[in-house]
């Protein structure tokens, strides 16, 4: 009679178990997915950036090679307003082929050979990577009682 009674005890202890190893994988892999997330976008952001250093980089060069050649030519005038909307066209360029042209496909051209090319630059997080550990301790903590138990522990 006792060992009839221990054993829905014993699977219900096993299904619990069985239950929170299912929960421990799938939290296990939202965290990798979420990296893989971070990664990712790091790696977008990085591309994004080389991307318009080049551009904004020749827009730089042209607009102060104009710029000096007119200072060259007439130094006691103002020479910036002619100057002016060369640096206007060429920043409303800029922004016509970010809203209308492949930008988007060369950032991610760009963001997948960054990846390619040193695939451990980006998987270095700020405090390093977020273990399943870390997030239960940050869990249990954000429950905890002032007693020191948490509100999981006592509904067991």
């Amino acid at each position: 009679m006792g060992s009839s009674a221990s054993k829905p005890e014993h699977e219900a202890k096993r299904w619990h178990e069985e239950l929170a190893e299912m929960q421990r994988i799938q939290m296990e892999r939202q965290i990798e997915l979420q990296n893989m997330m971070w990664e990712r976008t790091m790696a977008l952001s990085a591309a994004r950036t080389r991307d318009s250093f080049v551009f904004l980089t020749a827009i730089g060069v042209i607009v102060s090679f104009a710029s000096l050649t007119s200072l060259a030519r007439t130094y006691p005038k103002t020479h910036l307003w002619k100057i002016l909307p060369v640096g206007i066209v060429f920043a409303a360029g800029y922004h016509f082929r970010r809203a209308y042209g492949h930008e988007l496909i060369d950032v991610t051209r760009i963001a997948g050979e960054l990846m390619q090319d040193d695939p451990q630059h980006f998987r270095q997080m700020p405090n390093g990577p977020i273990t399943f550990e870390q997030v239960e301790q940050r869990r249990l903590e954000s429950h905890a009682d002032p007693l020191g138990q948490s509100h999981h522990d006592s509904l067991l």
